[in-house]
């Protein structure tokens, strides 16, 4: 495994120069699995949290912009569908309905 430190100017406030470790491996094994292998990034001595499941980013992601749209169009799901750039009317609906999605108004 290598090292790396990289050290920036000096905060002058505490006359300390922050640090910034980069650890990596020299050679990868054919087991290895990259995503298992990372080490979640770090600020000072805490690690930040880190949600690897993309559908379900993705899926949040639909849920807000679409509560957006809502809002934007009035309930108007024709609307809604142009605004997003949906080819089609129903094709928004079933993505709305096959995603469990509710209505702002029915929350």
């Amino acid at each position: 495994m290598t090292k790396i430190t990289i050290t920036i100017d000096t905060d002058q406030e505490t006359n300390k120069a922050p640090k910034v470790e980069l650890l990596r491996r020299s050679v990868l094994n054919p087991d290895d699995n990259p995503l298992t292998e990372i080490d979640p990034p770090r600020v000072g001595a805490r690690s930040l949290p880190m949600d690897w499941n993309v559908a379900a980013r993705v899926r949040e992601l639909k849920f807000k912009m679409w509560d957006a749209a809502y809002v934007e169009c009035k309930g108007n799901r024709t609307k809604m569908s142009k605004l997003l750039g949906y080819t089609s009317y129903q094709t928004l609906v079933a993505q709305m309905k096959n995603t469990g999605y509710i209505i702002p108004e029915d929350r």
